[in-house]
């Protein structure tokens, strides 16, 4: 199957878990499935999404990393368009 299969939500989560959780999408899966694996930053603070990003980035190593977008302040329009896009795909 190609497209969208697994989705999870992370809220409240501050600048300070983001490393946590990035660690838990990079070193649960193998190398091949990174790149399957994506991080999606939202959220209503541009400052914080931007903060939140650096985080992400300075979590990676070697190439270990994982796909990774921000969109503070309009994420939940481009979310919505992302799962539409990826189901579509999926027919």
């Amino acid at each position: 199957m190609q497209g969208w299969t697994t989705s999870l939500s992370y809220g409240s989560v501050t600048v300070e878990d983001v490393r946590n959780v990035v660690y838990g999408a990079m070193f649960t899966r193998g190398g091949d499935d990174l790149k399957n694996s994506a991080v999606f930053i939202g959220g209503s603070s541009v400052p914080v999404g931007e903060a939140m990003l650096k985080a992400v980035q300075d979590a990676f190593f070697g190439p270990v990393r994982v796909s990774v977008m921000a969109d503070p302040n309009g994420s939940n329009t481009t979310a919505a368009a992302a799962v539409l896009r990826s189901f579509a795909r999926c027919r």
